[in-house]
């Protein structure tokens, strides 16, 4: 992944770090500039926007954390959809949370741009509460 500051003028297609707040509209992080977005921003007097572009061996945050949470999915769970980098896993039944500590831990120990948190084990859930968080 190359990340930097770029001109306008070749900014399509990078994935903006930051959100871009504008008159009557915003572009979010992580929205990818369009040749419209491109015009706008120009209109707007923005001369440059941070960002990222993927190398062929990249994958996507939002993949990434969709990935990370389907391998962390287990029995009783949902996933939610990704967003942002961040992926929730939800109860589909009534009961506890039980959480695998130490497989959370080597998890979150692997790089600092990847994280699971949950809520404290042994946490009564119910149907559609958030248990997990994945970024």
């Amino acid at each position: 992944m190359k990340f930097g500051e770029e001109a306008i003028e070749q900014a399509e297609g990078l994935i903006l770090a930051h959100s871009v707040r504008l008159a009557g509209r915003a572009l979010k992080k992580g929205h990818v500039l369009t040749s419209e977005d491109i015009a706008t921003l120009r209109r707007a007097g923005i001369a440059a926007v941070s960002g990222a572009r993927l190398e062929a061996s990249d994958m996507a945050e939002d993949e990434a954390a969709a990935a990370l949470a389907t391998a962390a999915c287990g029995p009783g769970l949902s996933r939610g959809k990704a967003f942002t980098g961040r992926c929730n896993l939800f109860a589909e039944v009534s009961g506890l949370a039980v959480a695998d500590s130490a497989r959370i831990d080597r998890i979150n120990l692997l790089d600092e741009a990847l994280t699971i948190g949950t809520i404290p084990s042994f946490a009564a859930v119910e149907p559609g509460r958030m248990i997990a968080t994945v970024k």
